[in-house]
């Protein structure tokens, strides 16, 4: 923003911000914001694989104990 003071001049002028600082510091946590927006969208996915995953495994498990208690017998 500081390479192009036009533009966040502008900028601070149309969000009714007085100074290019503000505009600066209100732009970055708005693209924080957005990050953690991202993120927290992954950790979603990642939770829904890992629930799958789980049931996955827990069938696994069970049809491995049915499978060894019929050798069993």
């Amino acid at each position: 923003m500081t390479l192009v003071p036009q533009v966040s001049d502008t900028l601070a002028e149309y969000l009714d911000i007085r100074t290019r600082a503000s505009t600066i510091f209100a732009l970055a946590i708005f693209l924080l914001y957005l990050i953690i927006f991202r993120m927290n969208m992954q950790n979603r996915s990642l939770d829904r694989q890992i629930s799958v995953l789980n049931e996955e495994i827990a069938l696994l498990k069970h049809e491995l104990e049915k499978y060894y208690s019929e050798d069993d017998q």
